[in-house]
């Protein structure tokens, strides 16, 4: 269950693409949003605390997925964005997740993140 008011951080490295993410999540919800860029997302990562994490796919390292798999297993939702359709197809470690194909349809991120579940976790 999304809490009443979620905090979403939203990882990318595009800081433009953060913001449009930022803007849709907004208007579609009540919530709070941070941006982590390239710069500082695994600081931001390294924080308790969100409830949803909305991640670019390319900056999924080996040492991400394993915050990622900790991250799961304490209940936060993540969803990956990508510029390629069927992306998430060819990651079986990331079977399981929401993905959402930039550059963003505001229907799309907004049903990703309502309905990304815990359950849909990393493979190990």
């Amino acid at each position: 269950m999304i809490p009443i008011v979620p905090k979403i951080l939203i990882v990318e490295r595009e800081y433009l693409v953060a913001m449009e993410a930022e803007r849709i999540l907004s208007d579609a919800m009540t919530c709070t949003t941070r941006i982590a860029t390239p710069h500082d997302y695994l600081l931001a990562l390294g924080e308790d605390g969100y409830d949803i994490l909305v991640i670019d796919v390319d900056l999924l390292r080996d040492e991400l997925v394993e915050i990622l798999r900790d991250r799961q297993r304490n209940g936060t939702r993540i969803v990956v964005t990508t510029l390629t359709k069927g992306y998430g197809d060819r990651l079986p470690q990331l079977s399981g997740l929401a993905f959402v194909t930039k550059p963003f349809l505001d229907e799309e991120l907004a049903f990703a993140v309502g309905l990304s579940q815990p359950s849909g976790q990393l493979d190990a």
